[in-house]
């Protein structure tokens, strides 16, 4: 299967898949910026239904405001095809950086307090996650991040050493 086109976007490969579409790292050119952006998985077969759901999904975390949650930049279609794009988190998923091994104690402990922040701030907005698990938690590499973005795992042997990565649901 070919990237589609999508205008302002340059597409640079596959991130992932999921049940319901698929993400594509891009270039947002405009902007000169790496973006992940996602688009409905069935295309011009999707149902209205489908596409509302999928339009739902791009909207909800447009609205609250947090350090560790992804950043919704555009919500739009083209070609009938309804897309979004979001910010790019370049460090993977957290299930792969703890490829089944447990965290130390202290570290585990803040990250749970920097991910129940950022739920809440989510449920604040109207908006329950639904499929929170290590794996839909993405970490952004503190030179990636937002300034100011609070909240940093760190490596607890050596806490003034650069932080590891930030925590984004």
């Amino acid at each position: 299967e070919h990237a589609p086109h999508v205008p302002g976007y340059q597409i640079l490969g596959e991130l992932g898949r999921g049940g319901m579409g698929v993400v594509y790292k891009a270039k947002q050119v405009g902007l000169n910026r790496l973006v992940a952006l996602k688009m409905i998985l069935a295309g011009d077969h999707a149902s209205r239904d489908d596409i509302d759901r999928f339009r739902a999904e791009a909207e909800a975390p447009a609205r609250p405001q947090h350090p560790h949650i992804i950043q919704v930049y555009e919500i739009d279609e083209h070609a009938g095809r309804p897309f979004f794009s979001m910010e790019y988190v370049d460090g993977g998923s957290l299930a792969a950086r703890l490829d089944g091994q447990p965290m130390p104690p202290r570290q585990a402990a803040a990250l749970v307090e920097m991910l129940a922040r950022a739920v809440h701030a989510a449920h604040a907005a109207g908006i329950v996650h639904r499929d929170l698990k290590p794996a839909n938690v993405l970490l952004a590499s503190p030179a990636a991040s937002a300034p100011g973005a609070s909240g940093r795992l760190r490596d607890p042997a050596r806490p003034d050493a650069t932080p590891l990565a930030v925590p984004k649901i």
